[in-house]
């Protein structure tokens, strides 16, 4: 696992649009609804329990990076969390081109991921955060979001480290 550095906010797992995280296989919870104790389907590591889930309002009008996304695929996230991808997209500033990885995935901020798409407006979100159970406090997670197993989008869980700093 890499350590969070850089100058953006890994902001958000998901916000309270509706976005969906997969907790099994074939099954998909709204995050609001998550709870600490509940397991997540992550990326390469089975389940994993939630040690914390942590919201806060978000003003939508703060920036490039903290201006909510859509995905194709109706997750919502901040343009400066994270997506996970194979190979980091053409046209990323070379100072977000190296964020670092997770497992075997690149770490791509969702502003310059495919089909991303800026909300346009001054509204105020709900935000989440999920921390997941790891022996290493900087450790994250590829956590799975979407509606269902066909269009899902892998996207990172936040670490401890930053949870204590951050909360």
């Amino acid at each position: 696992h890499t350590r969070w550095s850089g100058d953006w906010s890994s902001d958000v797992c998901s916000s309270d649009l509706g976005t969906k995280i997969m907790v099994d296989d074939d099954k998909f919870v709204d995050v609001k609804d998550l709870k600490v104790g509940d397991y997540v389907k992550t990326y390469k590591h089975g389940l994993k329990k939630i040690k914390f889930v942590y919201n806060k309002n978000h003003l939508n009008s703060r920036g490039l990076l903290q201006q909510i996304r859509k995905l194709d695929n109706g997750v919502y996230l901040t343009g400066g969390h994270s997506v996970l991808l194979d190979n980091i997209p053409d046209g990323v500033p070379e100072k977000y081109r190296d964020l670092g990885k997770i497992d075997d995935k690149q770490l791509c901020l969702s502003v310059y991921a495919e089909n991303s798409i800026m909300i346009e407006n001054n509204d105020l979100y709900k935000v989440y955060h999920i921390v997941l159970e790891n022996e290493d406090i900087y450790g994250r997670y590829g956590v799975f979001a979407g509606d269902n197993i066909e269009n899902i989008v892998l996207c990172e869980s936040l670490s401890y480290d930053w949870y204590n700093k951050y909360k």
